[in-house]
């Protein structure tokens, strides 16, 4: 077997602080046969004696739970397959999903190839190519994820292929849209349409994942536990995670709230603050400073986000205050502390005030930032081997990504995907599976994760 099955334990130990008493008793004074009286020369006053009431002190019994050692969940007890499927959200618009499910023993098949643009191949570390039909005897959760605005089906593939291994199966659509190509290319949709859409998305992938008449996706369905289905996503598609369970509705239509989510979790969510959204987008995922957009006319400085542009975007608002208190399902927020595009002011404290869910959770990455928690880091490293055609037209995306993920003061890619998956996967075991949750009363959290609870 490719992976290594390794069981996560928590040893607690009981410390009791030792009682101790004092006691103190004042002596007895015989009354039966008092001495003779007799009358004094002078009259005296005499002060009464005072006697103090017996006292007894003794400690509370306290009762102390040792904490825990924090350990990062590794890979899980499963093999991981993965293919590549169409499902049609409608006639106009089919949707290109990736599947990555457990299987027993991946033997000596290839690891998967994820190709960024065509040229650009990113092999994976875990999964192999494999057809549908050696996924192993479920019934397993299903777990939707959402890739941020111009992302990829597969750009947070270390997440995506480790929750399959713990006995998951995980389905990820390109948003049609509000893809990595579609910003290179300048076919972007607008806004409104991209926001409508990828809420639409996610409800067709768990119809699909759920419907015995799809060829493509029958194989999955007799291993899909309808009851255990989890939602989660990156940057806007975190805002897609909350608005897929709350429902959502613009100018161009609706979708309905969907019920058969029991679980989230919004990482970087995109959704603002208290400024109302603009009509033609919702995209708050802003870049690294000083990016040119590609698809603007001309190459001067009105082509550049202003700091009061990039202000005004991470203060649009996607979702509101309503339709987040309207989430009870169990959440887990993660994010980086230092976050530069969706901020943890508004984005996080706004989820944190007005989420209903129960319970919620919030992880903070100590000097995390907007892409931690994303391939970006490996994405750069490919680029010396395109052809330079390739890398005029893809260098300047990666880069900008790269700049929010990798490099001096930002925390440790591989430290942040381990801190990532383990909460995440916990976090699931804990509402699918009974398991028991990784939280600060339990755990010494390490110097570079902040745990908030409620």
């Amino acid at each position: 077997m490719r992976t290594r099955l390794v069981t996560l334990t928590i040893a607690s130990a009981l410390v009791v602080a030792a009682c101790s008493s004092d006691d103190s008793s004042s002596t007895a004074v015989d009354t039966t046969n008092p001495p003779p009286t007799t009358e004094p020369a002078a009259a005296t006053t005499e002060a009464p004696v005072e006697t103090a009431a017996p006292t007894t002190e003794s400690a509370p019994e306290t009762t102390e739970v040792a904490l825990a050692e924090f350990q990062t969940l590794p890979v899980g007890p499963y093999d991981v397959g993965v293919t590549t499927l169409t499902i049609n959200a409608d006639t106009d618009r089919p949707l290109t999903l990736d599947v990555w499910f457990p299987i027993v023993d991946a033997g000596d098949a290839p690891l998967h190839r994820y190709t960024l643009i065509p040229g650009a191949v990113d092999t994976s570390d875990l999964a192999v190519v494999a057809d549908p039909s050696a996924i192993a005897d479920g019934p397993f959760p299903l777990v939707v994820y959402s890739h941020g605005s111009g992302g990829l089906r597969y750009i947070a593939s270390n997440y995506t292929e480790t929750i399959a291994s713990h006995g998951y199966i995980v389905a990820s659509a390109d948003h049609s849209g509000n893809t990595a190509l579609d910003q290179l290319l300048c076919t972007q949709d607008d806004g409104a349409t991209i926001a409508l859409n990828r809420v639409a998305d996610v409800r067709s992938v768990i119809d699909e994942m759920l419907n015995p008449q799809n060829a493509a996706t029958a194989a999955f369905v007799a291993n899909v536990d309808p009851a255990s289905i989890a939602v989660t996503g990156h940057s806007v598609g975190g805002f897609t995670t909350f608005a897929s369970v709350s429902g959502y509705e613009n100018d161009l239509g609706s979708v309905a709230a969907d019920d058969r989510i029991r679980a989230i979790i919004p990482i970087s969510p995109s959704i603002g603050g208290d400024r109302p959204p603009l009509d033609d987008d919702i995209d708050t995922t802003t870049t690294a400073p000083e990016r040119v957009d590609p698809c603007a006319d001309g190459d001067d400085a009105s082509d550049r986000l202003t700091d009061e542009e990039r202000e005004a975007a991470r203060n649009r608002r996607s979702i509101t205050d309503e339709q987040l208190a309207s989430i009870t399902v169990p959440a887990m927020i993660l994010v980086g502390a230092d976050d530069t595009s969706t901020p943890v002011e508004p984005n996080v404290t706004r989820a944190w005030e007005f989420l209903g869910s129960n319970p919620l959770h919030r992880v903070e990455l100590v000097a995390g930032q907007h892409q931690s928690f994303t391939n970006a880091c490996r994405y750069l490293e490919l680029m010396p081997t395109l052809p330079e055609d390739l890398q005029t037209l893809a260098l300047p995306l990666v880069s900008s990504w790269a700049a929010q993920g990798c490099g001096e003061g930002i925390m440790d890619i591989d430290r942040a995907f381990d801190l990532t998956n383990t909460f995440a996967i916990n976090f699931l075991e804990s509402v699918f599976r009974d398991a028991e949750l990784i939280t600060d009363t339990n755990t010494a959290m390490p110097d570079d994760v902040i745990y908030m609870s409620k």
